[in-house]
């Protein structure tokens, strides 16, 4: 049964996936100076959502929200690219 504060944890986590697959995506396409210290924000903001979900018993909901949301920008980054590549080669 999910209930309401799964469903919040897991919604935590869904951002936190999005927020680091765009951050990867940022620190590989557009490296600066500023890309090192942008790995540690990631990895921080995934391990404060993940271990706040941990303590308050929820971590299956974040980490698999978490999972989804990278996956599923992850997935919709290699597409867009993949589009563009085939229309530049055109």
């Amino acid at each position: 049964m999910i209930d309401t504060t799964a469903f919040a944890w897991g919604s935590a986590g869904l951002l936190a996936g999005l927020m680091h697959a765009l951050l990867l995506w940022r620190g590989v396409h557009r490296p600066n100076a500023w890309s090192p210290l942008m790995g540690m924000v990631r990895l921080g903001l995934v391990a404060a959502v993940l271990v706040a979900s941990a303590v308050f018993g929820n971590i299956i909901a974040a980490a698999v929200g978490w999972g989804a949301g990278l996956i599923a920008l992850g997935c919709w980054f290699s597409i867009a690219n993949l589009d563009r590549t085939c229309i530049t080669d055109l």
